[in-house]
């Protein structure tokens, strides 16, 4: 275990004033303190749009979802339906509708479905089709056969999909940074330097939609390593939040040192 054993500095140790750190999400470990501000300027309305996206389409497919499962799990009869009203909604995909009526025990129900473009065209208004209802809920009802009606509950794993996809490539681009922080946590010691200068430059990354703008911030700095050697280093990082701010050319840094050769300026 090495001298830097946990979160933030024991109370007796001085964190200087003019301390500067590049990437601050990893701020925690040098101050005990997160910085709010910069992870929700980084993260923040990135999070919150994801989440109403999300719950949109949750909102969107879980009627459905829902009504399926009630179907596979209840007792169901099936009938004949008369389709009386086509709808289509266009945008950036196109949804076929359908609504369809039947009869139980003299009462009329009225239901509206999602179909596929085939559907669409073979079900024209006034033909009859099968339809499968909850015996004790007509109200619960699709058009067909028995079994689950996989084009209604296809958004759920579609989702879930997409979840798992972007929250695994966010997972496995961290990946190398956690392991080495991790590491260093453990064998290594945390120790002081001095911010010699730094520079910042736009770089322009990805493309077509996804392109974006970066404003990288590279800092030049020196520390004494517990060997007694004197390192000069650079280290880059992506800061967003400085795009229009005068950068901090003096100052103390802070590194994660394991060896001459193996740090890390956070």
């Amino acid at each position: 275990m090495g001298i830097y054993q946990g979160v933030g500095f024991s109370e007796t140790t001085h964190i200087p004033d003019d301390l500067f750190i590049l990437n601050p999400s990893l701020q925690r470990m040098v101050t005990g303190k997160r910085n709010y501000g910069y992870l929700w300027n980084q993260f923040g309305w990135g999070t919150v749009i994801a989440i109403l996206f999300v719950m949109l389409m949750l909102a969107f497919a879980m009627p459905r979802f829902i009504n399926e499962v009630r179907l596979a799990t209840m007792k169901t009869t099936s009938t004949e339906a008369r389709i009386t009203e086509h709808r289509i909604s266009r945008g950036k995909s196109t949804t076929y509708y359908v609504t369809y009526e039947f009869t139980d025990n003299d009462h009329t129900y009225s239901r509206e479905d999602t179909v596929s473009s085939s559907e669409y065209s073979q079900w024209p208004i006034g033909k009859y089709v099968s339809v499968t209802y909850a015996a004790d809920d007509p109200n619960t009802s699709h058009l067909g056969g028995q079994g689950l009606r996989f084009g209604s509950i296809v958004f759920i794993p579609i989702i879930l999909i997409m979840f798992v996809i972007v929250g695994g490539v966010i997972w496995f681009h961290g990946r190398s940074t956690r392991m080495k922080v991790k590491r260093l946590r453990q064998d290594g010691q945390l120790i002081f330097g001095q911010l010699m200068s730094s520079t910042g430059q736009m770089v322009r990354r990805g493309s077509g939609k996804s392109r974006r703008n970066d404003f990288d911030v590279t800092i030049y700095c020196q520390f004494i390593s517990p060997t007694g050697k004197r390192i000069d280093t650079q280290a880059t990082y992506t800061r967003n939040d400085l795009k229009k701010k005068e950068l901090q050319i003096r100052g103390s840094i802070a590194v994660l040192y394991g060896q001459d050769n193996d740090y890390m300026v956070l």
